[in-house]
């Protein structure tokens, strides 16, 4: 019974770690299409400078996401012995 609960518990934890690698991963892909263009025009500059601050602005979520990802991989490595 114990053996199924931890199955269980791991099988969870690696699904909740596919899902937020998932969204850390489409975070950095956002970020990278956003600042990775070559802003010619006073507009397009402005564009890309509102663009950093949003990411700014939003990376420490995903970086608390990704901290909270290492940890459920910790997790699974302690059930598993």
């Amino acid at each position: 019974m114990f053996k199924k609960l931890s199955e269980a518990l791991v099988e969870t934890l690696q699904n909740s770690i596919e899902k937020d690698a998932e969204d850390v991963e489409q975070f950095v892909k956002r970020a990278q299409e956003k600042l990775g263009s070559n802003p010619t025009s006073v507009d397009e500059i402005e564009a890309m400078h509102k663009a950093a601050m949003d990411i700014e602005t939003n990376k420490q979520q995903y970086v608390d996401l990704f901290a909270g990802l290492q940890k459920k991989n910790h997790m699974i490595k302690q059930i598993q012995g």
